[in-house]
């Protein structure tokens, strides 16, 4: 069974233990000695390839940063996408930040949909007793093609018009999937500041290992949702685009972060556990050393 319809969803988070630990692997190679062997020459490079890895497993929702309402959620339409657009896909970013912290990683996961009705069976023959893959019973159109749902397993009518598609979540919030979560690791962590804006766009391009490259850009800039400047207001895009150059009026421009990573190279991190108890009693934001204006009633 194919998906109707995906969600490819991104959000900053702040994860300072995988950032340490990831940090130590490259840190290995900047011995001068090790059993006399000087491994520094391959530092830079080894440096590169940590950082450059997915880190695939679950995190703490807790951690991320940004506001639930801004986090990046690009549709695919699968029955829609052609080939050439699925092999280049851009996702605008522009995340309002909720909390005071530091941005270790830009953490990814994705939502199905399956519209049952549009996926009848194609050949009767396939099927016993006129039955599709959910065990309902249909009714031929035609020799190819069948549009409806005859009767469900409680005897009713299931008119595929009013059937809801079924939805697959993995994200942080819902139970654990097959495929987790992937958190992209930046070199350089970025500080940022409650009521600051990330804005950018996370590239993914096909490559030769049947898999995505990932290129990030993003600016960090202030004045963003609550900003008491109206005259700066008014210059700061909607969260829905991606600025790509600020008038001399606008929003303040601080800094500018660009990396790469490749899915093909994924590593993998089980050290979180939704069912933890050192996880589950970080529900507070400076468990996280994470600082936030709202949730301390200041205005």
């Amino acid at each position: 069974m194919a998906p109707s319809l995906g969600t490819i969803c991104l959000a900053p988070i702040t994860d300072s233990s995988l950032w340490a630990e990831t940090m130590q692997k490259a840190r290995f190679w900047q011995q001068p000695e090790y059993y006399s062997i000087d491994l520094t020459p391959l530092s830079t490079d080894a440096f590169k390839e940590y950082f450059s890895s997915p880190v695939v497993g679950c995190f703490n929702p807790n951690s991320i940063v940004s506001s639930n309402e801004t986090i990046s959620r690009y549709d695919v339409d699968f029955y829609k996408i052609t080939l050439d657009e699925i092999k280049n896909i851009t996702i605008p970013i522009c995340w309002d930040i909720k909390f005071t912290g530091i941005v270790h990683a830009i953490a990814g996961w994705f939502d199905l949909e399956f519209n049952l009705h549009d996926q009848l069976p194609v050949n009767q023959k396939k099927y016993d007793n006129n039955t599709d893959f959910m065990g309902n019973a249909y009714t031929p159109v035609n020799d190819a093609n069948y549009s409806s749902f005859g009767s469900d397993h409680n005897g009713e009518s299931a008119n595929c018009s009013t059937r809801n598609p079924v939805t697959l979540c993995t994200g942080p919030n819902h139970p654990p999937t097959h495929w987790q979560q992937v958190r992209f690791l930046l070199p350089e962590p970025i500080a940022v500041n409650y009521g600051q804006r990330l804005v950018g766009k996370m590239t993914m391009v096909v490559n030769a290992s049947r898999s995505y490259d990932m290129h990030l850009d993003v600016s960090l800039i202030e004045n963003s949702f609550i900003s008491s400047n109206a005259q700066s207001q008014q210059h700061l895009p909607p969260a829905t685009q991606t600025p790509e150059l600020y008038s001399n009026n606008g929003p303040k421009y601080i800094r500018q972060t660009k990396c790469s990573w490749y899915l093909h190279e994924q590593i993998y991190n089980y050290s979180y556990s939704s069912n933890s108890n050192d996880y589950n009693n970080q529900i507070k934001p400076e468990n996280l050393n994470l600082y936030s204006a709202e949730s301390n009633n200041i205005n």
